[in-house]
């Protein structure tokens, strides 16, 4: 009886779910199998209150009602109490509220549709199926093991006699008892620490790589290859690496650095099966490596490249002074520094890229007949470089820049020398 109680929840919390347009999704479904373990416990109060009003000489049909009106109320309260934990979640705004609202109906649905299933159809089974003829067994074996739950089952219920007639004698030993282990438990669990969303080691190390600002590209180079050389030594974990810095161009400029200075570098590891290290122990020897190069800044990542992942502990400085809020953080920096187990510390600003600027003779220019888009587009491919053609060769199409040599790019002097 108590069996036909969940399928019969769960169809008509489907079609409640489909009348409320909630879908079938991983969150209503977190809903249901958080609650498929109490869609049954009111059926099996019930019936249980049934089951015993007829073994004390009640017809069925008056146990099945007498039984079901006995704990109606009792079993009411104790599923209002469940709900008042998730009625409020459909209150709660923004998108908090919208991710856990399918989840939250989906247990008040199932919930109130197994209260109601307890106290109409399994009342009315209970009289139609629970006679004493049909509690008969026709094997000898169910009977036998029937019978042997039945007396597992006193036994139980005799231990429990005595334990409760135990504490009822001393209230006083049992209050301070429980309150004793309460105060230690608290105690110990206030010792443990915990962490919100803990660090899981992925197999995926994500790291920026900061040079000085001004860097030039060759020698960026340079300093990433040093820094695939430690890799190399540090790692034998690895199986794959991507390294990735300079300007990025296309759709590559969402996701990569956009400065000759800066870069990063991906490592995929082996599975934690066949590595004796863990992803963080890995770190910290590639931090402590990474040190001894001079003139350049690490930081691990959390959530993935350029995705704007803070670390564990974020301090956010307001206000509506920009050269203020940069000396407070660079006063909050340097006390975070000297705390132990600290890494990885990074200010989200950084300083401007060294530039120049070019004002254009305007009266000059005309006379030379010149105007400030061509002078512009000229000096952009002199110095950036502009994609004249496209070389293509089996298959693959490669661009064609045109601009200045190196030599000739690296000054102020050589900008002048271009008109």
């Amino acid at each position: 009886i108590v069996s036909v109680s969940i399928p019969i929840s769960i169809v008509v919390t489907f079609f409640i779910m489909s009348r409320m347009g909630i879908t079938l999704n991983i969150i209503s479904m977190a809903g249901l199998a958080l609650s498929i373990g109490m869609l049954v416990d009111n059926s099996i109060v019930v019936l249980e209150n049934i089951f015993r009003r007829q073994q004390e000489g009640e017809r069925i049909r008056a146990a099945s009602e007498n039984g079901a009106t006995e704990v109606g109320m009792a079993i009411t309260a104790s599923t209002l109490t469940t709900l008042a934990v998730f009625v409020p979640i459909l209150f709660v705004p923004g998108i908090a509220g919208q991710l856990f609202k399918d989840m939250a109906l989906t247990i008040v649905v199932s919930l109130v549709t197994s209260l109601a299933v307890a106290l109409t159809l399994i009342p009315l089974m209970a009289s139609r199926l629970l006679s004493r003829k049909q509690q008969e067994h026709k094997w000898k074996f169910a009977t036998r093991l029937d019978a042997s739950i039945g007396k597992f089952l006193t036994r139980m219920e005799n231990l429990y006699e005595k334990i409760l007639l135990f504490s009822l004698r001393r209230p006083k030993t049992i209050i301070l008892t429980v309150l004793a282990i309460f105060v230690f438990s608290m105690a110990m669990g206030s010792r443990l620490g915990g962490e919100f969303i803990p660090e899981a080691d992925n197999g995926m190390i994500q790291m920026e790589l900061e040079t000085e600002i001004g860097t030039s590209l060759p020698r960026t180079n340079e300093i990433f290859a040093l820094a695939e050389k430690i890799v190399a030594e540090e790692v034998p974990e690895a199986e794959t690496e991507y390294v990735s810095f300079g300007t990025a161009s296309g759709f590559g400029v969402i996701f990569g650095s956009n400065a000759s200075h800066k870069g990063s570098m991906m490592i995929r590891l082996k599975d934690k099966a066949l590595r004796d290290r863990t992803q963080f122990e890995i770190q910290d020897a590639l931090r402590e490596r990474f040190s001894e190069i001079p003139g350049i800044k690490m930081n691990f990542q959390q959530g993935g490249p350029s995705m704007g992942a803070e670390g564990a502990i974020a301090v956010k400085i307001f206000g509506h002074d920009i050269d203020e809020a940069k000396f407070l953080a660079h006063q909050v920096e340097d006390i975070m520094k000297q705390i132990p187990g600290l890494v990885d510390i990074k200010l989200s600003f950084s300083l401007p890229q060294p530039e120049y600027q070019i004002h254009i003779d305007r009266n000059r220019a005309a006379v030379l007949g010149l105007n400030v888009s061509s002078v512009a587009r000229t000096v952009s491919t002199a110095i950036k470089g502009n994609i004249a053609t496209r070389f293509r060769e089996g298959g693959d199409e490669y661009n064609v820049t045109v601009r200045y040599a190196r030599p000739y790019r690296t000054s102020e002097v050589d900008l002048s020398k271009i008109y």
